[in-house]
């Protein structure tokens, strides 16, 4: 990981087939970042982004089917996590399925997606109590980033009023800041420990703002960019 730099990634890929048009696409976008951490959530291992990156990943997906019926395609994965150079990343154990959590540096990672149906309903507020007793217990061990699909906006109408107060106060509570925030109608999100920010200024890039379905994906791509004071 870059001393001075550094660089953390998230972009909700769209469950790409392996064969998918779209695929080249993603990939140069994602080679355009560079980032140093790269978390992709509802994604597939054909993504991927070079042999500089190590991975850690939810479970494969291929053999079941969603609560809805829906069988999960061949190297469809929930979340991934990228590490560049991460040759001595170590990966902790997680209480949700839904999400993957590695020691990168000086970060705990903790990729996610928050309810892998959406917002609101039982599976939601089980997974979402699941993922902040992991955050809970993964903050006594050092600095944390949670990174991926909230499926929450801080900022605009998707959202449900519960699951919005429930993160905000999880999130005092561990002192956590959420610098993706205040981007309106989007509910990808990169949070950081507020003491491990205060050592950087921070920058955030948007890509695939049109969310061209047919291009690449219907989410918004962020880089946090932190530069060291």
């Amino acid at each position: 990981m870059p001393e001075q730099e550094l660089k953390i990634a998230t972009w909700n890929v769209m469950r790409p087939r392996v064969s998918s048009r779209r695929n080249p696409n993603i990939l140069k976008e994602l080679e355009n970042i560079d980032a140093d951490i790269l978390v992709l959530t509802e994604t597939n291992t054909c993504i991927n982004p070079g042999k500089q990156y190590i991975a850690f990943s939810t479970a494969p997906l291929y053999g079941t089917s969603s609560k809805f019926g829906e069988p999960y395609r061949i190297g469809e994965k929930r979340v991934t996590i990228w590490g560049k150079n991460s040759q001595d990343a170590i990966e902790i154990a997680c209480l949700s399925q839904s999400g993957v959590c590695v020691r990168v540096g000086e970060l705990n990672v903790y990729g996610t997606v928050i309810g892998p149906y959406g917002r609101g309903g039982t599976d939601f507020y089980i997974d979402l109590k699941n993922q902040i007793e992991d955050w809970e217990r993964i903050s006594k061990l050092g600095h944390i980033c949670i990174a991926g699909d909230f499926n929450i906006a801080f900022k605009g109408k998707y959202f449900t009023k519960e699951a919005r107060e429930k993160l905000n106060a999880c999130f005092q509570s561990l002192n956590i800041e959420v610098p993706t925030r205040d981007i309106t109608e989007n509910i990808d999100h990169i949070a950081i420990s507020k003491p491990f920010l205060q050592s950087f200024d921070c920058g955030i890039k948007l890509w695939n703002e049109s969310r061209n379905k047919q291009e690449m994906s219907d989410h918004l791509g962020i880089c946090l960019t932190l530069n060291r004071r």
